[in-house]
Order: C-alpha cells, then structure tokens, then sequence
C-alpha cells in the first residue's frame, strides 16, 4: 500500500504547484486508514480514566503537573493543575459535569473563584464535550485546509514529509490562545506516523517532537513529547512533557470532582 501511495503522490506532484490539494489528500487517506487498523485493536470499553501530565520549562526554571480524570459514562472531566515557579505558586481546580463548567484557582495559597469569560467557557465545554464524542466513537480529525508542502528538516530535531493543515479547534477561540496561528504543520515518518508538529505562536515558531509516535491513541491525553523554539535554522529545547495513565476503566476518586470552597470575604 506505501508503494501504492508513493506512485500516485508522483503523479499528483507532476500536475504542480495548483494541484498540491489532492496530495495532501492521499496521505490523510492513508493516514486514516492507519489510525483505523491501530484503533481495532485497541479496547473499546473507555469508561474512565486518570492521568499525570508534568511539563518542565527548563529556562524559566517552572514545572507545570497537571492531573487530569475523566469519566465518560457521565460525561464529567476534572482537571488539577499546580504550578511551581521559584516563589510563586499556583492551582487550578476545574470540574466540568452537567454540562456546567466551575473552578477555583489559588494564588499563593489565596482561594478564589476561577474567572471564566463566556467566550473561554464555551470552547473549554465545546472541547470537554468534543472528548466525550470522540471516546464514544472516534473519528479521523477534519481539516478546512490541507496542502503537501513536500519533505521538510528542522535543524536535525524534526525531519520528515510535511502537510499544512487548518482545523476547527474550540480552544482557539479562547481570548488567551489568540496568539496561536491556527495553520499546523504536521510531519509525518516514511510510514507517516505523525512524529510532530510546526506551529507559529505570537510570532514565534515551535516545534513539537513526539517521543513515541503511534498511527492512533484513543484517549485524548497527549503522548510525551519535547518542545523547541526555532529561529535562524537552530531548535532551541524548551520544555519536555511527560504523560502518565494511572487508571484505566476503574472508580473515580469522587473527591475529585468536588471543588474547594471559597471563603466568603
């Protein structure tokens, strides 16, 4: 079949520059088709699930660990999230269940509620709810735009065939993520496993290196990965994240979902 895919790639490349739409086609085909066969194979009874996320940023010196439980059956998501950066310190309570979004948020041990613009609101629930869609029944991403932009090498980090791609993420909506230009460069291994991405954020371009690339993971956590910045042809590494299932398809901590309370002022 990767034969198959290199000929007709030749054959859509000698249309030029105009054609390079149905290129990119044939290689999200088939990265598809991919992402089927892995998912087959994988357990189809996604009830619950925690897990770890620790991200460092090594020149700001700042760890971020972020624990993360979903429950798919009642459609409800709790995200906690510590930041530790030299003397400050802060946490972050969020519990979407209901269909009612709520946080706290503690600022150097001082408990407040979390504030949340509706615009921020609704993409965070578009996107909790898009999770619970996606674990029932997974499907491949849908792009608005694509284009194959051919074999692309980042300063030796990240090499590989490269696609264009825009899609519809709620989370770009947030006010916070307007900095992050919505195009993503994917880049694919030989056997085009997605092994990371190119994105433009405020200007500046980073990379992301997928440690283990898979065809498919049906749980929304991200796979472990490396992070640089790049500039003048050199990758600087920034942060490195690091992400851990603890449990699978096991009871929920119910405290878990049960936020702080606020003293009243």
């Amino acid at each position: 079949m990767l034969k198959k895919l290199w000929l007709a790639l030749a054959c859509v490349a000698a249309l030029g520059y105009a054609q390079v739409e149905p290129a990119a086609q044939v290689i999200l085909d088939y990265v598809d088709a991919k992402a089927l066969e892995a998912l087959a194979g994988q357990p189809t009874n996604f009830e619950t699930m925690t897990a770890d996320m620790t991200t460092e940023f090594f020149e700001l010196e700042s760890i971020t660990m972020v624990t993360m439980a979903i429950d798919a059956d009642e459609r409800r998501i709790a995200s906690i999230t510590n930041i530790e950066d030299g003397d400050f310190g802060m946490d972050m309570h969020i519990v979407y269940a209901d269909g009612e979004l709520r946080g706290v948020m503690s600022v150097n041990a001082e408990l407040e509620p979390l504030p949340t613009d509706p615009v921020t609101a609704g993409a965070l629930t578009t996107q909790f709810e898009s999770m619970f869609d996606m674990l029932a029944e997974p499907s491949a991403p849908s792009y608005s735009c694509a284009s194959y932009d051919g074999y692309r090498q980042y300063d030796g980090v990240l090499e590989g065939l490269q696609l264009t791609v825009e899609t519809d993420i709620p989370l770009l909506d947030m006010p916070t993520m307007a900095a992050l230009n919505p195009r993503t460069k994917l880049i694919l291994s030989p056997d085009l496993l997605t092994i990371g991405t190119v994105v433009e954020v405020d200007g500046v371009t980073v990379l992301t290196v997928i440690n283990d690339p898979v065809a498919y993971q049906r749980n929304p956590m991200m796979p472990d990965m490396t992070i640089y910045s790049y500039a003048d042809g050199v990758a600087t590494e920034v942060s490195r994240v690091q992400m851990t299932v603890t449990s699978l398809n096991e009871p929920l901590d119910p405290t878990l979902f049960e936020l702080p309370e606020v003293p009243a002022n």
